[in-house]
């Protein structure tokens, strides 16, 4: 296809026409852009949002095509066949070039004309390694995309003379970066090395305008002090992290230890830390005063957390500034005491979502100004200790949105089910009857057992009288014989001549008898 062209000024029909066109054109540009797009490539659509965007899809041709709008700002050619972006250099206004999920192998030498180019997305692409030709030319690039390629080596100092703010080497095959690798990136804000294959970081103190930092998903196993540099964000998921004694001193504010090997809340975590993710650690037990030693904490997260089973009503004890806790899919929590949010006044969102929790107590609601519960996905037994969270749910629901009452409750998070007893199980809370929350089951087991534990009480204390009735204050006379032996009297012979004597005898004075043993 031809470019247009305009008509011989020297026609006056032709003047009229050219000025009318040039009118169309800088009053409507998408309108010609899109016809030029269209004509040739239907995939491709062009976007007037201030900056004229042209966005080409699922192309099979091997090279950026060259007849698309001159002036075209943004450029995006994705999940096409791309191998080379030779023809790049014809748009000469362009600011952001996208080429994700295509084929390239390298950058190459095209893109070193582009004075206004100061963004390249690369992602999803078959390069190998970074070399410094890559990107020689491009003085304004200040965002670099290459995550999600083969990346196994960056050559030293690819990065000199480039002002980039931003670079994204993610989940690539890197093994091994230096100093040198890093050498010229001193302006650097957002650094991701995420998904790598790193065992070990350089130091990156020099990268002094750095806030951002992703190394996570790498097997770093342990840090070195003063390596890690005065990030806002930091993000050390899946490293194998045992010790934090590389975090003293810093001042990270966000900090990422998910999927590591605590077993317990690290210490010493910065001073200033105010978001902590520790989620998916062997921790069983968040003991008293846990976290007091992150005095400003706003944000803390223990989820998929398998073995936490338990977490002590002082766990929270010195963290006044909390404001959300989440503790969702820890499937061994099988119960919380609420005495443990007391004191936290500024606590507006707690999420105990997909857990274990078999009841809650209204005190988890009542003694916080909480905006947003989420307790969905819990395996409760709706019995009368739940109905309080059944009245809750109704007054979210039945209120219009103009009068409802504060809940802690939306559209999603009122979607409560019940998973005991059998007869209710996956219904709603909220569209259960009131008298399925009445523990009548309780009650009358209460009037059965009652008159078994009395009957149980009397027979033990009988049974327990009759196995010790000889020890018990009997009222017995001094001359009857003991019971606990028995008495054996010898027996003696009176002579026939002394019968009439014997009642006399007995009567006024005892004798002694001869025994018969010693006649």
């Amino acid at each position: 296809m031809r470019r247009w062209r305009p008509p011989d000024a020297k026609s006056t029909s032709g003047a009229l026409l050219y000025i009318l066109l040039w009118i169309g054109f800088n009053a409507f540009p998408t309108t010609l852009a899109k016809a030029a797009c269209f004509k040739q490539y239907l995939q491709c659509q062009c976007i007037n949002t201030g900056l004229l965007y042209v966005k080409c899809r699922k192309l099979e041709t091997e090279s950026i095509p060259h007849i698309l709008h001159p002036q075209l700002d943004v450029l995006e050619v994705t999940y096409s066949k791309l191998t080379s972006l030779s023809n790049a250099d014809v748009y000469t206004s362009m600011q952001v070039f996208n080429v994700t999920g295509n084929e390239l192998t390298s950058l190459g030498q095209p893109l070193a004309s582009l004075s206004k180019l100061h963004t390249i997305i690369a992602r999803e692409n078959k390069l190998d390694a970074l070399r410094r030709s890559d990107l020689q030319g491009i003085k304004n690039l200040k965002v670099l995309d290459v995550s999600k390629n083969k990346i196994s080596g960056i050559e030293d100092g690819m990065f000199a003379d480039i002002p980039l703010r931003e670079l994204d080497l993610s989940q690539n095959r890197i093994r091994i970066i230096t100093s040198r690798t890093l050498q010229g990136l001193s302006k650097l804000q957002s650094l991701n090395l995420r998904d790598n294959e790193l065992t070990k970081i350089p130091p990156l103190t020099d990268l002094r305008y750095l806030v951002f930092l992703d190394i996570s998903f790498n097997e770093l196993r342990s840090i070195e002090d003063g390596i890690v540099p005065n990030v806002r964000s930091l993000n050390l998921e899946r490293c194998d992290l045992k010790s934090t004694t590389f975090l003293a001193n810093t001042t990270v504010t966000e900090l990422v230890l998910a999927d590591n090997q605590f077993s317990e809340v690290p210490k010493p975590l910065p001073q200033r830390l105010e978001t902590l993710v520790l989620s998916s650690n062997p921790i069983p037990i968040l003991g008293p005063r846990s976290l007091s030693h992150v005095p400003s904490l706003r944000n803390f997260t223990l989820s998929s957390a398998k073995e936490l089973r338990s977490i002590h009503i002082d766990a929270f004890n010195g963290n006044s500034e909390l404001v959300r806790l989440n503790f969702e899919m820890d499937a061994s929590l099988t119960n919380i005491d609420s005495r443990m949010f007391r004191g936290m006044a500024k606590l507006e969102q707690v999420s105990f979502r997909g857990s274990g929790l078999e009841t809650l107590d209204l005190s988890l609601v009542a003694a916080n100004q909480l905006r947003r519960l989420d307790v969905r996905e819990n395996p409760f037994r709706c019995d009368c200790r739940l109905s309080w969270l059944r009245d809750l749910s109704l007054s979210f629901l039945n209120g219009s949105r103009a009068n409802r009452k504060p809940t802690p409750f939306d559209d999603e998070t009122v979607k409560i089910k019940c998973a005991e007893p059998k007869q209710f199980r996956h219904l709603y809370v909220h569209s259960m009857p009131s008298a399925a929350f009445e523990c009548r089951t309780r009650n009358l087991l209460s009037l059965i057992l009652l008159p078994v534990i009395i009957v149980l009480l009397v027979a033990g204390a009988a049974l327990l009288a009759y196995r010790y009735r000889h020890k018990l204050p009997f009222n017995k006379s001094k001359t009857a014989p003991s019971s606990s032996k028995t008495h054996f009297e010898k027996t003696y012979m009176v002579p026939a001549n002394d019968y009439e004597g014997i009642y006399h005898i007995q009567r006024n004075a005892p004798i002694r008898l001869i025994p018969v043993t010693e006649l």
